[in-house]
């Protein structure tokens, strides 16, 4: 104690002698540091609001752009980010694109959903379905009444017009909820009921049959095939078979031998994950070690790459190949690289930028599609929670914004 009273003493002494305050400047460092934690971004969001609840989704849908959290629905105009409208619901999901889209709010269970307009909030039109699948084009609704089957139908979305209606098992009930989707309606949907991958024709609601998996054979619907990734251990190696099946007929279209689709876990060969990929591509691994992307339609490599590159994620337009500290995106029609940048840290491909996130440096870019243009530079330390045609909506806690992109993407 009589140490530390000198040391006090000694700096008091210091001050007065040398007229020093050190408090502006500690008040000031305070401030600037206060503002730094305050701030999405620097240079700034376009505008930062906090949300009533922590945010677990974003969709940009034309002028709205509605946040999932998770009590309910928080809706904010995508120009300045003021508060358009809240609801309660258990999930929260968009179908449509654009100005056409709608927002799917749930009711609870057992108790519907409501479809609303995103600016408004007027309920459009509702159902007592359990669940939803939204895309960007379409929406499928599924019902199960006390006592009797399930059924999955097709709905429009803007007035909830029915449109081909298919009969599900009792077990699909366990689907119950939102199945959302960025995408367009695939041609065949795989849903899993009763154990066994349920295969629905969403052009027409035909059940063309259903596929049963194993613990060596996973199954999957994915780019109107039916893929089959089948695996037997020899010689302490798991080999790999992968074929795609006519859907209608269970016909074989296509077989490869030795591609690895990253469906194994585990210290044996049963494979408990679904393969990687976009709705009509799929990633693998080649049994020379080099990474390639497989046609679901006729099995062809659409790009092979070379050892110790990776496919960090994929559309069906692009693949975004990382080597090292760098990425390439590469085009998935003529398998040719499009740009390539150094790039450290997270990646995120987004309809209309690739996006890289680096925690290390406090960095974060976005990259044009097309040209690899730099669309928006910022040191951030908050999360890319979604994505939009003109900015990032960036998420940090409750406090979001808007990070405008610098041109048309």
């Amino acid at each position: 104690m009589l140490a530390f009273v000198g040391v006090v003493a000694l700096v008091l002494t210091y001050l007065i002698v040398t007229g020093q305050n050190p408090l502006p400047g500690i008040g000031k460092g305070f401030t600037d540091a206060l503002g730094r934690f305050r701030s999405l971004s620097d240079p700034q969001t376009a505008w930062t609001q906090r949300l009533d609840d922590q945010p677990t989704s974003v969709t940009v849908a034309g002028q709205a752009v509605v946040f999932g959290t998770r009590t309910g629905a928080e809706v904010r105009d995508a120009r300045d980010g003021r508060v358009l409208w809240t609801r309660a619901a258990p999930w929260t999901a968009v179908a449509g694109d654009g100005a056409s889209a709608m927002v799917v709010v749930g009711k609870g269970r057992d108790s519907g959903y409501d479809v609303v307009d995103p600016v408004s909030g007027a309920v459009r039109w509702r159902d007592a379905g359990l669940g939803v699948w939204t895309y960007r084009d379409a929406l499928l609704s599924l019902a199960c009444p006390a006592g009797r089957d399930c059924a999955l139908s097709s709905r429009s979305i803007a007035d909830g017009r029915t449109g081909w209606t298919v009969g599900l098992p009792a077990g699909a009930r366990l689907l119950a909820g939102a199945h959302p989707s960025t995408g367009n309606l695939p041609p065949l949907l795989g849903l899993p009921v009763d154990g066994r991958i349920t295969v629905v024709n969403t052009a027409n609601g035909g059940r063309p049959r259903d596929e049963a998996s194993s613990a060596t054979t996973r199954v999957a619907v994915v780019g109107g095939r039916i893929i089959r990734s089948s695996t037997a251990r020899t010689e302490g190696h798991c080999r790999y078979t992968v074929e795609g099946r006519d859907a209608a007929s269970g016909r074989q279209l296509w077989r490869r031998e030795g591609y690895d689709l990253g469906t194994v876990s585990g210290a044996g060969c049963d494979q408990r994950r679904d393969p990687a990929g976009a709705q009509r591509v799929l990633v693998a691994t080649r049994g020379d070690n080099r990474p390639v992307i497989l046609s679901t339609t006729d099995g062809r490599e659409l790009w092979a790459g070379a050892p110790g590159e990776s496919v960090v994620v994929v559309d069906d337009r692009d693949a975004v190949v990382r080597s090292g500290d760098s990425i390439a995106l590469v085009g998935l029609d003529g398998g040719g690289t499009r740009w390539a940048k150094p790039a450290p840290g997270d990646v995120a491909l987004t309809p209309y930028a690739v996006v890289v996130t680096d925690p290390a440096s406090g960095r974060l870019v976005a990259y044009g599609r097309s040209g690899g243009a730099a669309l928006a530079e910022v040191e951030s330390q908050a999360s890319v929670l979604g994505a939009g045609p003109n900015g990032l909506i960036l998420a940090r806690g409750r406090t979001v914004g808007l990070l405008k992109f610098r041109a048309d993407p």
